[in-house]
């Protein structure tokens, strides 16, 4: 937008930015994985302590191991072992129990160890799983690696457990007595149900920094899995900012999705996710740059206009990459986990919307700003709207001038993949709203 010169009110841009990809058609209800369906599968996944070796097939607990020494070395270990209350480690029989994530570790499972290429389910096969726990909240992410904020020093920050890395071990060693009789009670299951061409690997999941014993899966590998991999079915991703994404299949493309948010079962209305994202100190000011770009304020301040704008947002799917998953048909069902993303902003008349109501709100926010001596500040009038809710909500935004001064420095946003490597990306409002 070029700088306003005239000293009169720039008239409403007419522009709709819109982040998602016209042929990105995403369904959240139905492609998302509901909490029921989880907790369902969880109950199917047997896993064993590789401390004391006491196997479990519990739907929703977590053994947690008591065999540990002392300070000064004693051995202290109780008979069995005790439910881990830990939210950390339960991330690990969701992540397993999830199908989706289930579909895309699987995968990378059988480029690693090559079945797609040479079956032989009669032989056991064993992995390394390395987890780590990221911050859940990109932006909170971003600002960290950038040093602009802090990490939260009690630990508090919301996190996610993202798959790191794969790593084939040895059956001859790995292969121990309780590990050996998971495996041949996963390989008769299979053999009673007419599917003795499925491959069982033992896969040990390890989560970085985290003091924990960790959990042996006996992981079953389907073979729409295998028959995906050997399709040679590449990974495309398109982006508004991105553009269009091919890649090849191979371990790396498919542990990046595998990811588990930390969240919990969502029983408010979906609307209050709204008054929750405004009030996040990281969202709130990237929301803010984003408005600013839009309307030019950076170049053009105005202090004293009305500013009204449409951000549409979505509910999407916050436990896997859904640009990477194959949208299947499910059936409607409730609870399941979701985030709400900002889909576009759209600037608005401001002498048709700005009604009663939208006028004591703009007026009330500046006479609180005048009070707190920022009699400069901006304030913007956004109608929030999610898709598939019928209610809508309005939020006067207030527009600190440091956002202003950032915005004008025009830096662009640096990121850094293990696949894509370092790539940069100039400002601009759907930047900002990814």
């Amino acid at each position: 937008m070029e700088p306003n010169t005239t000293g009169t009110p720039t008239p409403t841009p007419p522009v709709v930015v819109a982040l998602i990809h016209p042929d990105n058609i995403r369904n959240f209800h139905r492609i998302a994985s509901s909490t029921a369906e989880i907790k369902k599968n969880r109950s199917m996944h047997g896993y064993v302590c590789r401390e004391c070796h006491k196997t479990s097939s519990a739907e929703i607990k977590v053994l947690q191991c008591a065999r540990r020494g002392t300070a000064q070395g004693r051995p202290k270990h109780k008979s069995i072992c005790v439910e881990l209350k830990a939210s950390t480690a339960k991330l690990i029989p969701s992540f397993v129990a999830n199908p989706a994530l289930y579909f895309y570790l699987g995968k990378a499972l059988v480029m690693l160890f090559k079945i797609h290429e040479n079956p032989r389910p009669d032989i056991p096969l064993v992995a390394m799983c390395e987890a780590e726990l990221r911050i859940a909240d990109p932006v909170r992410a971003a600002l960290i690696a950038s040093g602009h904020v802090q990490p939260d020093p009690e630990g508090k920050d919301e996190a996610m457990l993202q798959i790191r890395s794969l790593q084939i071990l040895d059956p001859r060693i790995a292969m121990e007595r309780t590990r050996k009789s998971m495996w041949n009670t996963a390989r008769e299951g299979l053999r009673s149900d007419g599917r003795p061409s499925v491959h069982v690997i033992m896969l040990d999941f390890t989560i970085k920094d985290v003091k924990w014993q960790g959990t042996t899966y006996a992981f079953p590998i389907e073979e729409r899995v295998v028959e995906a991999v050997k399709s040679g079915a590449i990974s495309v991703r398109k982006s508004v900012v991105n553009g269009t994404t091919v890649r090849p299949s191979s371990v790396q493309t498919c542990i990046e999705p595998a990811h588990k948010a930390n969240c919990q079962d969502m029983n408010t209305a979906t609307a209050k996710l709204i008054p929750t994202l405004v009030a996040n100190e990281y969202l709130s000011v990237t929301l803010a740059m984003a408005l600013t770009l839009l309307y030019g304020l950076h170049s053009s301040p105005r202090p004293d206009s009305h500013f009204v704008a449409k951000c549409e947002a979505e509910i999407v799917p916050s436990d896997f990459a859904r640009h990477l998953f194959l949208a299947t048909s499910q059936a409607r069902v409730d609870n399941e986990e979701g985030m709400l993303e900002l889909s576009s902003l759209t600037p608005l008349d401001p002498k048709e919307m700005m009604e009663t109501t939208r006028t004591t709100m703009w007026k009330g926010t500046k006479d609180t700003l005048h009070k707190l001596g920022h009699p400069d500040q901006h304030v913007i009038i956004v109608d929030f709207k999610i898709k598939g809710v019928k209610q809508g909500t309005t939020v006067a935004i207030p527009i600190d001038n440091a956002i202003l001064k950032t915005v004008s420095m025009n830096l662009p946003a640096v990121r850094k993949s293990a696949i894509s490597g370092t790539l940069t990306f100039p400002q601009s409002v759907e930047m900002y709203l990814e």
